[in-house]
């Protein structure tokens, strides 16, 4: 996900940060509003 969020592919950088939350990864909120923000 953050590969994508470097690339400025925040749309995708979401899908693939909520995928990993779905598995159980742990995701600091810090770096979902970092994607939300730029998703805006």
């Amino acid at each position: 996900a953050f590969g994508f969020y470097q690339l400025k592919k925040y749309d995708l950088a979401w899908k693939h940060i909520k995928i990993a939350e779905k598995l159980g990864v742990e995701i600091s909120k810090d770096q979902l509003n970092a994607i939300k923000r730029k998703l805006r």
